[in-house]
Protein backbone atom coordinates (compact mmCIF):
# COMPACT_ATOMS: atom_id res chain seq x y z
CA UNK A 1 0.00 0.00 0.00
CA UNK A 2 1.04 3.64 -0.89
CA UNK A 3 1.20 6.18 1.87
CA UNK A 4 1.68 9.76 0.43
CA UNK A 5 4.56 11.80 1.75
CA UNK A 6 1.42 14.27 3.85
CA UNK A 7 0.76 10.73 5.34
CA UNK A 8 3.54 10.08 6.65
CA UNK A 9 4.33 13.44 7.48
CA UNK A 10 1.34 13.94 9.75
CA UNK A 11 1.81 10.31 10.86
CA UNK A 12 5.17 11.50 11.98
CA UNK A 13 4.32 14.29 13.64
CA UNK A 14 1.07 12.76 15.84
CA UNK A 15 -0.98 15.50 13.53
CA UNK A 16 -2.54 12.35 12.44
CA UNK A 17 -4.11 10.16 15.73
CA UNK A 18 -6.20 6.39 15.82
CA UNK A 19 -6.55 5.77 19.34
CA UNK A 20 -9.09 4.47 21.30
CA UNK A 21 -12.35 5.10 19.29
CA UNK A 22 -11.07 8.44 17.92
CA UNK A 23 -9.62 9.51 14.91
CA UNK A 24 -7.98 12.51 14.74
CA UNK A 25 -6.29 14.92 11.71
CA UNK A 26 -4.71 17.77 12.69
CA UNK A 27 -5.93 18.07 16.17
CA UNK A 28 -9.78 17.79 14.81
CA UNK A 29 -11.55 14.77 15.42
CA UNK A 30 -13.25 12.82 12.79
CA UNK A 31 -15.59 10.02 11.95
CA UNK A 32 -14.80 7.40 9.16
CA UNK A 33 -17.96 6.32 7.42
CA UNK A 34 -18.57 3.94 4.09
CA UNK A 35 -19.56 5.64 1.46
CA UNK A 36 -22.64 3.15 1.47
CA UNK A 37 -23.58 4.89 4.94
CA UNK A 38 -23.44 8.58 3.65
CA UNK A 39 -24.63 8.00 0.31
CA UNK A 40 -27.85 6.30 1.88
CA UNK A 41 -28.36 9.55 3.89
CA UNK A 42 -28.01 11.59 1.35
CA UNK A 43 -30.35 9.42 -0.63
CA UNK A 44 -32.73 9.47 1.90
CA UNK A 45 -32.68 12.57 2.69
CA UNK A 46 -32.96 13.59 -1.17
CA UNK A 47 -36.30 11.76 -1.52
CA UNK A 48 -37.74 13.44 1.51
CA UNK A 49 -37.10 16.57 0.67
CA UNK A 50 -35.69 17.47 -2.50
CA UNK A 51 -33.34 19.54 -3.55
CA UNK A 52 -32.93 21.11 -0.29
CA UNK A 53 -29.99 18.32 0.50
CA UNK A 54 -27.81 20.06 -1.31
CA UNK A 55 -28.29 23.46 0.58
CA UNK A 56 -27.54 21.75 4.10
CA UNK A 57 -24.56 19.79 2.75
CA UNK A 58 -22.89 23.28 1.33
CA UNK A 59 -23.60 24.65 4.75
CA UNK A 60 -21.79 21.79 6.67
CA UNK A 61 -19.07 21.73 4.09
CA UNK A 62 -18.74 25.78 4.72
CA UNK A 63 -18.88 25.50 8.85
CA UNK A 64 -16.37 22.48 8.30
CA UNK A 65 -13.46 25.00 5.95
CA UNK A 66 -14.33 27.71 8.79
CA UNK A 67 -13.17 25.01 11.30
CA UNK A 68 -10.09 24.08 9.31
CA UNK A 69 -9.01 27.45 9.57
CA UNK A 70 -9.76 28.11 12.93
CA UNK A 71 -8.21 25.11 14.11
CA UNK A 72 -5.14 24.39 12.22
CA UNK A 73 -4.59 27.71 9.71
CA UNK A 74 -4.22 29.77 12.71
CA UNK A 75 -1.12 28.19 14.03
CA UNK A 76 0.37 27.27 10.58
CA UNK A 77 2.91 29.95 9.35
CA UNK A 78 2.98 28.97 6.07
CA UNK A 79 1.88 31.25 2.91
CA UNK A 80 -1.82 31.10 2.26
CA UNK A 81 -1.22 29.09 -0.97
CA UNK A 82 0.87 26.56 1.01
CA UNK A 83 -1.58 26.03 3.25
CA UNK A 84 -4.43 26.05 1.03
CA UNK A 85 -2.77 23.40 -0.70
CA UNK A 86 -1.91 21.54 2.42
CA UNK A 87 -5.71 21.78 3.73
CA UNK A 88 -6.79 20.00 0.21
CA UNK A 89 -3.81 17.30 0.69
CA UNK A 90 -5.84 16.86 4.02
CA UNK A 91 -8.88 16.46 2.43
CA UNK A 92 -7.68 13.92 -0.04
CA UNK A 93 -6.71 11.82 2.92
CA UNK A 94 -10.27 11.80 4.47
CA UNK A 95 -11.34 9.92 0.82
CA UNK A 96 -13.09 13.07 -0.63
CA UNK A 97 -11.86 12.14 -3.76
CA UNK A 98 -8.44 13.59 -5.93
CA UNK A 99 -8.58 17.49 -4.92
CA UNK A 100 -6.29 19.62 -6.52
CA UNK A 101 -5.99 23.39 -5.41
CA UNK A 102 -5.72 25.47 -9.24
CA UNK A 103 -5.30 29.07 -10.05
CA UNK A 104 -4.60 30.56 -6.70
CA UNK A 105 -4.34 34.25 -6.84
CA UNK A 106 -5.13 36.90 -3.78
CA UNK A 107 -8.60 37.39 -5.19
CA UNK A 108 -9.56 33.67 -5.92
CA UNK A 109 -8.79 29.80 -6.86
CA UNK A 110 -10.34 26.93 -8.22
CA UNK A 111 -10.20 23.53 -6.84
CA UNK A 112 -10.67 20.33 -9.22
CA UNK A 113 -12.09 17.07 -8.14
CA UNK A 114 -12.29 13.60 -9.40
CA UNK A 115 -12.76 10.48 -8.14
CA UNK A 116 -15.37 11.58 -5.93
CA UNK A 117 -16.86 8.41 -4.16
CA UNK A 118 -19.83 10.22 -3.18
CA UNK A 119 -20.32 11.35 -6.87
CA UNK A 120 -20.06 7.95 -8.02
CA UNK A 121 -22.40 6.51 -5.63
CA UNK A 122 -25.26 8.51 -6.12
CA UNK A 123 -24.03 8.70 -9.93
CA UNK A 124 -24.72 4.84 -9.68
CA UNK A 125 -27.94 5.42 -7.88
CA UNK A 126 -31.86 4.39 -8.78
CA UNK A 127 -32.96 6.96 -6.14
CA UNK A 128 -30.98 9.96 -7.45
CA UNK A 129 -32.35 9.57 -11.27
CA UNK A 130 -33.75 12.51 -13.23
CA UNK A 131 -31.14 14.65 -10.39
CA UNK A 132 -29.85 17.24 -13.41
CA UNK A 133 -27.29 19.49 -11.42
CA UNK A 134 -23.44 18.99 -9.75
CA UNK A 135 -23.77 17.32 -6.38
CA UNK A 136 -20.47 17.76 -4.64
CA UNK A 137 -22.10 20.65 -2.62
CA UNK A 138 -19.81 19.62 0.52
CA UNK A 139 -16.62 20.16 -1.23
CA UNK A 140 -17.57 23.05 -2.42
CA UNK A 141 -19.09 24.40 0.96
CA UNK A 142 -15.53 23.40 2.60
CA UNK A 143 -13.67 25.83 -0.10
CA UNK A 144 -16.26 28.29 0.33
CA UNK A 145 -15.76 28.59 3.87
CA UNK A 146 -12.26 28.39 3.63
CA UNK A 147 -11.99 31.14 0.98
CA UNK A 148 -14.12 33.28 3.30
CA UNK A 149 -11.52 33.34 5.82
CA UNK A 150 -8.54 33.50 4.25
CA UNK A 151 -9.44 36.26 1.79
CA UNK A 152 -11.69 37.69 4.43
CA UNK A 153 -14.51 38.74 1.93
CA UNK A 154 -17.80 37.42 0.85
CA UNK A 155 -17.03 35.10 -1.74
CA UNK A 156 -18.61 33.32 -4.51
CA UNK A 157 -18.70 29.86 -5.48
CA UNK A 158 -19.83 28.09 -8.06
CA UNK A 159 -19.45 24.85 -10.27
CA UNK A 160 -17.64 25.35 -13.71
CA UNK A 161 -17.63 21.30 -14.56
CA UNK A 162 -19.51 18.38 -12.75
CA UNK A 163 -18.23 14.99 -12.84
CA UNK A 164 -21.80 13.99 -12.31
CA UNK A 165 -23.29 15.71 -15.21
CA UNK A 166 -20.73 13.99 -17.37
CA UNK A 167 -17.53 15.79 -17.13
CA UNK A 168 -14.34 14.21 -16.74
CA UNK A 169 -14.10 16.83 -13.71
CA UNK A 170 -15.48 18.92 -10.81
CA UNK A 171 -14.31 22.16 -11.04
CA UNK A 172 -14.92 24.92 -8.35
CA UNK A 173 -13.95 28.68 -8.61
CA UNK A 174 -14.63 30.44 -5.35
CA UNK A 175 -13.75 34.28 -5.99
CA UNK A 176 -14.05 37.57 -3.98
CA UNK A 177 -17.28 39.64 -4.44
CA UNK A 178 -16.33 42.65 -6.20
Amino acid sequence: MSVSKFVKKMMFSQKLNFKEGEFELMEIRGLILPVETFGGIIEREYNTSGEEIFDTLFEAGRSHGKLAIDEIGRKNKASKKEFLSKLWDSANMMGLGKLELRNYTSKSYQVRLTNSPIVSFLKNSEKTDGLDRPVAEITKGIGHGIAEEIFESEIESEFLKSEYKGDRETLISFEVVK
